[in-house]
């Protein structure tokens, strides 16, 4: 089997622990070349209707935070396609949305491990994938630090 594999991709450590675990079950399955999202929520925290337009990025930024992915990419020799994705919604329902578009076999994701009150307060982007999920979820942990 060659999975399509998909990583949500927000540039911080437990990010990059799960794209060399994607990168390593790549190298060994082949395949279509990882597929990385870095998705940004166009409404602020808790207003559903206004957009924040001048925090957003401009395409200069965008085409740099491709340009990011794509190296991290390149350090493991794996393959990836790269997109940013700026949507109304939260993150989970944005990188589901984006699962069932590619039609993914898998998505690889880092994890915070949040538990408790700071889960509560932060919520889990991970827990929403997981439970929404169009198909399987392997969630990698990030370091103590990350």
């Amino acid at each position: 089997m060659k999975p399509r594999i998909m990583i949500p991709f927000d540039f911080g450590g437990a990010s990059l622990h799960a794209l060399q675990w994607a990168a390593d079950l790549h190298k060994t399955t082949g395949g279509e070349p990882i597929l990385m999202v870095h998705v940004i929520n166009s409404l602020p925290v808790g207003v559903l209707e206004v957009v924040v337009d001048p925090l957003l990025p401009n395409k200069d930024e965008i085409l740099d935070l491709e340009r990011s992915m794509q190296e991290q990419a390149r350090k493991l020799d794996v393959p990836a396609t790269v997109k940013v994705l700026i949507q109304g919604r939260i993150p989970g329902e944005t990188i589901v949305a984006a699962a069932r578009d590619a039609k993914a076999d898998l998505i690889v994701m880092g994890t915070h491990g949040r538990t408790g009150v700071n889960r509560l307060l932060l919520g889990s982007v991970a827990e929403h994938v997981l439970r929404h999920s169009p198909c399987p979820v392997v969630t990698v942990r990030g370091s103590k630090t990350d």
